[in-house]
């Protein structure tokens, strides 16, 4: 499966997207840089914090790989009382990326996480060609 992602330059950050659709940021931040990558889909991970606003609850879980690129990786789910779900994903690079870095970071995460959107996004891709 092959997507055309474009990457569209803003003041502060970068987006990808496919068929005007926005899979990700790219926020540089002084001298680090962050992906973010939003998603819906369900929540299966421990909860290592919540923050409470009303009567839903923003949940977070966090991971610290063993890699000397990635500082942390935020998951942020949300949790109505009904549903709890996966809403975002947030990497926290140790140091400034570069757009295609990210890009790669960004479709090996879509695919563990959302590989419907991208199966989506690529047969629309086909039909556009026809």
């Amino acid at each position: 499966m092959s997507l055309e992602i474009n990457v569209v330059s803003k003041d502060h950050y970068f987006e990808f997207t496919c068929k005007n659709i926005i899979l990700g940021k790219l926020i540089n931040i002084h001298d680090k840089s962050v992906l973010v990558i939003d998603v819906v889909v369900p929540w299966n991970f421990n909860i290592d914090k919540t923050v409470e606003i009303e009567k839903r609850k923003l949940i977070y879980h966090y991971e610290y790989p063993e890699n000397t690129l990635i500082e942390k990786i935020e998951y942020v789910g949300y949790d109505s009382g009904q549903r709890v779900e996966m809403i975002s994903i947030r990497i926290y690079f140790k140091k400034l990326v570069d757009v295609e870095v990210a890009k790669n970071y960004l479709l090996q995460y879509l695919r563990q996480y959302n590989q419907k959107l991208l199966e989506l996004l690529s047969r629309e891709e086909k039909r556009s060609e026809l």
